[in-house]
């Protein structure tokens, strides 16, 4: 039984090589250079066009902090077999990530910009959902060669900078970012595996915002439970949420 379990195993692995050859045959990879070069020409003045007109040189676009600590923020994503995809969302001014050794890191710079509240495109979204990722192709950059690098970015920006842009409008406000977390958590969307930045984790902090504290401790207390094998101390994240200031004194 192990052997013929292997067998198959090898039998699935060749397969995979195999359209993985076939697909890129005219392989010819956008290195990383190349790569910035044509980001910067393609989707640097798109996502200006939508009020992110910081670029890190690399891989990230964001707005300015707005008089609520918000900065909205795009991604690319480096995938696996010469793809890339995009993520989005919002970064805070006052909410911290948690690094791999459990400390917080903050969020304040241009050097530090980070996504917290995380987003994909919806038909990356979709085809996770479905388990189907073979139609994440409407939302996949391929780095193969440059044509395709270049036909595949103008493709995926077409049909998602506009979709992100609106999302930003409507997701400006800390009171708009509470009421779609809230969604999100009554429904959440589908996950491969655990993120350790989950929205009981940034409800906490934009309850605190909103000086109200009963609703904070909640999202403490659920998050806590939620992530009690791989998360902070519930006395560790108290702390870093107390330190969070009234969002009027931002302004």
């Amino acid at each position: 039984m192990i052997f013929f379990k292997k067998l198959y195993q090898r039998f699935l692995e060749y397969r995979a090589r195999k359209r993985i050859l076939e697909e890129f045959s005219d392989l010819d990879e956008v290195l990383l250079d190349k790569r910035l070069e044509i980001l910067d020409e393609i989707a640097t003045p798109l996502f200006a066009e939508i009020g992110l007109k910081n670029w890190n040189g690399r891989y990230i676009w964001s707005s300015n902090f707005n008089e609520e600590g918000i900065k909205h923020v795009v991604e690319y994503n480096v995938l696996r077999h010469y793809k890339g995809t995009f993520s989005f969302g919002n970064c805070f001014q006052e909410i911290p990530s948690i690094s791999g050794r459990n400390k917080f890191v903050n969020h304040r710079t241009e050097k530090s910009v980070g996504i917290l509240y995380y987003n994909r495109t919806e038909a990356a979204q979709k085809a996770l959902n479905n388990w189907d990722r073979k139609n994440m192709g409407a939302d996949i950059v391929s780095t193969a060669n440059e044509v395709k690098f270049r036909s595949s970015l103008q493709d995926v920006l077409s049909v998602n900078v506009g979709l992100i842009g609106k999302w930003f409008s409507e997701n400006k406000t800390i009171d708009q970012n509470i009421a779609e977390m809230i969604k999100e958590k009554n429904n959440p969307p589908f996950e491969i595996g655990k993120r350790i930045i989950t929205p009981d984790y940034v409800l906490a902090f934009l309850y605190k915002m909103k000086n109200n504290h009963e609703l904070s401790e909640l999202s403490i207390d659920s998050y806590i439970t939620d992530t009690r094998e791989n998360g902070v101390s519930k006395e560790l994240f108290m702390d870093r949420v107390s330190k969070v200031v009234d969002v009027n004194s931002i302004r």
